[in-house]
């Protein structure tokens, strides 16, 4: 009876540990129409995943496309089915485990020897690591105009901290949600903030994409949607912008 006991207890932890594992090969990202949803997290996910040009042939191996995959995911904030994390090694899940944590306390030991890696792991602690980090702003429901513009600056300094093809692809979709939102707020309101925001976001979303194009190497081009970064904004505001660049370097200049 104890040890029936024991096999039903260690039964639903195992299946828990292996949430995704059977999702590998040619993975296209969908808005509709998708066999599972993922959360794309910094650590602690259910599946580790490398990304390929080709033979996605085993877990944790995800080569992008467009067309002809072999799953099809859906990126989610919240009711993921698994949530996955980029890595460059030690990709997989349950037995590539323990494998990836050995390997890292070889290259934990291995630094504690070394004083110039010593030094090189204190500088990347004090510019922070790069990954997804939080955004204060509520991306679906940004309603104060202060509100919108620090998360907005949040998002751009984020892009430049972006690494990862997986967690630029994130970025850019939560770049587009507040692109979106200015889009339709200039549409009823035509600000000059509103226009600077809305060149900024595009601008960003666009280098973004051509940064992912570079990392993975390949016809994959799951960048942004958002193809002309002026979007609708009118000829005086475009002019304003070419001419100061940012927001800010316009409210000083004009003293506002």
């Amino acid at each position: 009876m104890k040890k029936l006991f024991f096999i039903l207890l260690f039964v639903p932890f195992f299946l828990i540990s292996q949430k995704g594992c059977e999702v590998f090969g040619k993975i296209e990202f969908v808005e509709s129409g998708e066999n599972y949803k993922v959360k794309i997290l910094d650590k602690g996910s259910d599946l580790k995943i490398r990304l390929v040009s080709f033979e996605a042939n085993s877990k944790g191996k995800w080569e992008l496309v467009n067309s002809g995959a072999n799953y099809k995911l859906k990126i989610v904030d919240f009711g993921e089915d698994f949530s996955v994390e980029e890595v460059d090694f030690g990709e997989g899940c349950g037995e590539m485990e323990l494998d990836h944590q050995k390997w890292d306390k070889r290259e934990e030991v291995y630094t504690k020897s070394n004083p110039l890696l010593q030094a090189i792991q204190q500088k990347k602690m004090i510019e922070g690591r790069s990954g997804i980090k939080s955004i204060d702003a509520d991306f679906n429901n940004p309603q104060k105009e202060n509100e919108l513009g620090r998360s907005n600056e949040n998002l751009h300094n984020e892009a430049r901290r972006k690494d990862g093809a997986l967690s630029m692809i994130l970025l850019i979709k939560k770049i587009e949600k507040v692109y979106y939102t200015h889009l339709k707020e200039y549409e009823k309101n035509p600000t000059i903030k509103t226009a600077f925001e809305i060149e900024e976001n595009a601008s960003e979303a666009i280098d973004l994409s051509k940064k992912i194009f570079k990392i993975l190497k390949s016809n994959f081009n799951e960048g942004t949607k958002i193809e002309n970064k002026w979007g609708p904004i009118n000829e005086e505001h475009k002019a304003v912008i070419k001419k100061y660049g940012k927001y800010k370097k316009y409210k000083r200049k004009n003293k506002l």
